[in-house]
């Protein structure tokens, strides 16, 4: 709610022995801030980084479940061509995935530099599996395909595109080198090749999708320093406004007063904001006021010897 007080007459040689000082002291307590309407979002680089953690922690998952597949029970479901090698990569890639994950918020280092590491060493982990261990193609490609697409999200897109390239080239060198070899398989060519081209794909795909989030959130942020400057500069109009304006909420508690309206109440305390207290015959108006909605502008004086003022009242919520 807001009341308009007119200006008092015969005050200028008081408003010109006005102690700044003492406004500001009242005005601090005076003036509550209004639960905003319109939050600033959290910064790109922060929910970034809080998203790293949690892809982080994908990447332990993974790391266990190598090490399930070529250690615990899950060995006797696939086969190790090259058991030294299969065990080196899954207890290293464990190692590895818990170090990214302990360091990822505490390491100075940029975010695309953390990503690039920890998206290189999956892909050569990725491929290095798929080569050791025989049965498992299927779920490391798959696994392989949600870190190309994390990934993307935070990484530039001739970075995605480079890493999805690495990685489609590298499936398809693997299963040309694992049927050259001595332990070639039945596997056809056909999913590995649509595994690669899923790889290109949703890594632009992510990639697009990240950038709109990042120039969504970019607007917001920019809409909200916006609003914040223009709330700060109509506060300072009313502040300095030779018309008395306060802002009083459903409890009848002052939560702005400017410094026509401050004077012409007598030059209240820091702590008094009750407007019953305040001034008893403008709360008795509005308390009217909002019952009868009707408008009482005969003139009144908020406390003994002060001007005449006559209050109007407005409604500012858009109920």
């Amino acid at each position: 709610m807001a009341k308009r007080l007119g200006k008092g007459k015969g005050n200028e040689s008081r408003r010109q022995e006005y102690t700044r000082d003492r406004f500001r002291q009242a005005e601090a307590l005076l003036t509550t801030a209004l639960p905003a309407s319109v939050a600033i979002p959290t910064s790109v680089e922060s929910a970034h980084r809080r998203e790293l953690y949690f892809f982080t922690l994908y990447r332990v998952l993974q790391a266990a479940l190598l090490v399930l597949a070529t250690f615990g029970p899950l060995g006797s479901t696939v086969t190790l061509h090259h058991p030294m090698l299969a065990r080196s990569v899954a207890l290293a890639y464990l190692v590895g995935a818990v170090i990214f994950m302990l360091l990822g918020r505490r390491t100075s280092a940029t975010l695309s530099t953390q990503v690039s590491i920890a998206l290189a060493v999956d892909i050569t982990v990725a491929l290095l599996a798929k080569y050791a261990i025989g049965g498992v193609e299927t779920g490391v490609s798959l696994l392989l395909l949600v870190n190309i697409g994390a990934s993307a999200v935070i990484l530039s897109l001739r970075a995605s595109l480079a890493f999805a390239v690495a990685a489609a080239a590298g499936t398809i060198g693997e299963y040309v080198h694992s049927q050259l070899g001595p332990f070639a398989d039945e596997r056809s060519l056909t999913p590995v090749v649509m595994y690669s081209v899923t790889y290109l794909a949703i890594s632009l795909l992510c990639h697009l999708l990240g950038r709109q989030v990042r120039e969504s959130a970019a607007l917001a942020d920019r809409r909200g320093v916006e609003l914040a400057s223009l709330s700060q500069l109509n506060e300072l109009i009313i502040r300095r406004m030779r018309t008395g304006v306060l802002v009083v909420d459903s409890r009848g508690d002052v939560r702005l007063m400017n410094e026509a309206s401050w004077m012409l109440l007598g030059e209240p305390k820091p702590d008094q904001r009750a407007l019953d207290r305040l001034s008893a015959g403008l709360h008795q108006r509005w308390r009217r006021w909002r019952t009868d909605h009707q408008q009482d502008t005969g003139p009144l004086a908020l406390v003994p010897n002060r001007p005449l003022v006559s209050p109007h009242f407005a409604n500012l919520t858009l109920a």
